[in-house]
């Protein structure tokens, strides 16, 4: 599940979520729209806070340039 599905799902704000993860609005806002990944400590966070709704592969996304989906 994505972030941004999570966060609507549950209700939750982008600076509630941060203070869960201690992470500051505007990180947990460019993570939800995809404009950053996070690192270990804060994917592990999420999973956590999420109770593995939300995993680090979520985050990752295929080769928009290959035609199968798959990595180049």
């Amino acid at each position: 599940m994505r972030l941004s599905n999570y966060l609507e799902l549950t209700g939750t704000s982008d600076e509630d979520f941060g203070k869960r993860i201690n992470r500051n609005r505007s990180t947990v806002s460019r993570l939800r729209r995809g404009l950053i990944q996070p690192d270990w400590n804060t994917a592990e966070r999420i999973l956590r806070e999420t109770e593995g709704a939300v995993t680090p592969n979520d985050f990752v996304r295929a080769d928009p340039r290959s035609s199968d989906g798959a990595a180049a």
